[in-house]
Formats: C-alpha cells, sequence, structure tokens
C-alpha cells in the first residue's frame, strides 16, 4: 500500500467514525426533543383539565376561541404584558370592569366574569402561563 491509498483509508476511516458519532448524536436529540413533547402534552392536558373544572371551556369554548358568552382567550399577549397583571384579574375581575375594553365586553357579552380567588396562587400561575402562551 502506497502513503497515498493510507491516507485515503485514514481519511475514509475517520470520515465513517464522524458520521456513526453524528447519526448517535441525532438519534439521542430527536429522543430528547420526543420527551420534551410529552412532557408539554401532560402539562398541557393537566391545564386543560384545570380549565374544564373551573369552567372556563363552558363559556370561552373548547379551544378558548369565544364564543357568544364569552371573548376568545387567544392571542392574550396583546393584552397581558405580564403575568401578574392577568392573576390579578382572575381573582378580581371586578376591579378591572372600568376599563373600556371591559366596558364593552360587558355590553356584548352580557356575563360577568366569575372571580378565581379560590385556586391557589400556583394554578393560577399555571392557568396564566398557559394563556400567554396561545
Amino acid at each position: 500500500m502506497t502513503k497515498s491509498q493510507i491516507w485515503i483509508a485514514v481519511f475514509i476511516g475517520i470520515f465513517i467514525v464522524l458520521f456513526l458519532i453524528n447519526q448517535a448524536t441525532e438519534e439521542e436529540k430527536i429522543s430528547i426533543a420526543e420527551s420534551q413533547i410529552g412532557q408539554n402534552k401532560n402539562q398541557n392536558s393537566e391545564i386543560v383539565k384545570l380549565l374544564e373544572d373551573q369552567n372556563c371551556l363552558a363559556c370561552h369554548g373548547q379551544n378558548l376561541e369565544g364564543t357568544s358568552m364569552a371573548p376568545s382567550l387567544q392571542n392574550l399577549k396583546e393584552y397581558w404584558k405580564n403575568e401578574e397583571d392577568l392573576i390579578a384579574y382572575l381573582e378580581n375581575p371586578d376591579k378591572f370592569m372600568k376599563e373600556e375594553r371591559f366596558i364593552d365586553y360587558k355590553k356584548k357579552y352580557k356575563t360577568i366574569m366569575p372571580p378565581y380567588n379560590n385556586l391557589s396562587k400556583d394554578k393560577l400561575k399555571q392557568i396564566v402561563n398557559y394563556l400567554l402562551s396561545k
């Protein structure tokens, strides 16, 4: 075997080893991503169950798209810039009823948002983070 053939063989060998390492890494990344997706689905299903238990979906719709009874809860980031304000609203909606948006909602939907001060801060935070992510 000539020196050039040896170098070509070494190069091909290194290439094969690097290719196999890359393949193993990609499979691990896919596995981690699938695991994270599964965790997110479980967390989301817990939050959806919490929303069902609190009767949110009865007024706001199964996909939070809004109904004739209550507005959509999608794209709340447009109205709520931080989670603390939204938590404060959920705990005591009456405190916000003088704002123009809520005056319009009251005329349009003729329903009153009930307070959710019976829920722990942790549960309210879970709901708020879920809603702000939609």
